[in-house]
């Protein structure tokens, strides 16, 4: 039987993207998915133990830094198709 065929336009382009952020090196230092399910809009899942922790018993910053610039990253590639935005200062 023949396989069903990938995802195609707007699906295949977010796959792609959330691809590249699991092939990340650095996200390798956490556990996270990354998940867009519509443009503009990208969800990191991600989990928290001590290890991320400052000396103040909580979350360092570093951490949910990291999400968040991702996160904004990813919904505005989701967005364009012709070009990769790159984020600088």
């Amino acid at each position: 039987p023949e396989s069903a065929p990938g995802p195609s336009g707007q699906a295949a382009h977010f796959r792609a993207l959330e691809a590249l952020y699991a092939a990340a090196p650095i996200n390798r230092l956490f556990e996270s998915t990354l998940v867009i399910p519509e443009p503009g809009l990208a969800r990191i899942h991600f989990t928290i133990d001590q290890r991320y922790f400052h000396a103040g018993g909580a979350a360092h910053g570093t951490s949910y830094f990291k999400m968040l610039d991702d996160a904004a990253f990813y919904a505005a590639n989701s967005l364009v198709t012709d070009r990769f935005l790159l984020t600088t200062a």
